[in-house]
């Protein structure tokens, strides 16, 4: 866990991003998982830091995690929403967080947490930077909702970013910004619903000579840098679309879309081999248990050198995992 910064990394219960970006954006973040996407990302060799969600989704997984049944607002912890039942740790250190009220996304909810009560909580910094990873597919009602949720989440204290595949979005409201880049990276600026864009210096392709207005009918699209950075005064409520933000997305960006899809393909065979064709080799190493997922095929464990530790376990956790486990995956 790295609390010595303030930086934390959402991951939507979605499609995961490629696992290059996804590896990218939290190497230096808080990991926090809703709901599912938990075990998605121990899949991909990524430890949550916190969990959040109501964990209907989370299936069997729930008991590897240590999470309790919890459908019941709890009035201990002091949100006027009642939007959670009181966090707590599970195995791994992890931090839980039970959601509860159906009517918000769960993003919503993690936002709501994250900006205004993770700091409350287990030695956990306020955020100065939160950055949602997430995709469009396959439901446009979920993106749209995520990009209304930035909009809904706003803090004019920290920043918020949505990342896809190839941009990063960001709500602003009467805010000086800079959108970086390399030159001839594309971008775009929305009024949400309404606002007047003033380039300072000169860094976009469009819309450079005079304030520009910006609503639901009139929006800078397309645009473009022509320097490494543009300097932009925005007066309102506006959605600017970045370009790459990490040098990952800037990576599958540029890749054929051949290459894209087999990059996805090469993540989801990972991730079906590991729930159905691989053993869990349990290796003790001093008060912890570490879990290697191999295939079926390694039949020793001098072979799992180049295994990638997927779980570690305490100790007293093992059983439970091993309980977890079907009886013919259970190595010892």
């Amino acid at each position: 866990m790295q609390r010595n910064t303030r930086q934390y990394l959402l991951v939507t219960n979605s499609f995961l991003l490629p696992s290059s970006i996804i590896r990218a954006m939290a190497s230096d973040a808080i990991v926090v998982a809703l709901d599912a996407a938990a075990t998605k990302l121990a899949n991909i060799g990524i430890k949550p830091d916190i969990i959040i969600g109501d964990f209907d989704s989370i299936g069997p997984a729930a008991n590897i995690w240590g999470i309790r049944a919890t459908k019941t607002p709890q009035h201990d912890l002091e949100l006027h929403t009642k939007l959670f039942s009181t966090p707590y740790l599970g195995n791994f250190a992890i931090m839980l967080v039970p959601a509860q009220q159906q009517n918000f996304t769960d993003l919503h909810k993690a936002l709501v947490f994250l900006t205004h009560h993770v700091h409350k909580y287990y030695d956990y910094p306020r955020p100065s930077v939160i950055n949602i990873a997430t995709t469009a597919a396959p439901r446009l009602d979920h993106a749209l909702a995520n990009i209304l949720t930035l909009k809904q989440a706003y803090n004019a204290d920290l920043a918020i970013y949505l990342h896809e595949e190839y941009q990063s979005l960001e709500y602003v409201e009467d805010k000086i910004i800079n959108i970086n880049g390399l030159v001839g990276d594309y971008c775009g600026i929305f009024g949400l619903p309404a606002a007047q864009m003033t380039v300072i210096n000169g860094g976009l392709a469009y819309a450079n000579l005079a304030p520009y207005q910006l609503s639901l009918q009139q929006y800078s699209v397309a645009n473009r840098l022509i320097r490494e950075s543009a300097t932009i005064a925005i007066s309102g409520q506006a959605l600017i679309a970045h370009p790459p933000q990490y040098q990952a997305q800037r990576q599958f960006f540029h890749k054929s879309r051949q290459e894209q899809l087999q990059e996805q393909l090469n993540d989801n065979n990972r991730l079906l081999h590991i729930a159905k064709a691989a053993t869990c080799y349990p290796v003790i190493n001093a008060s912890q248990l570490d879990i290697l997922c191999v295939s079926h095929s390694v039949t020793h464990l001098s072979s799992l050198n180049n295994s990638k530790v997927l779980l570690s376990i305490p100790l007293s956790q093992y059983q439970t995992f091993l309980n977890m486990l079907p009886a013919e995956e259970r190595v010892l």
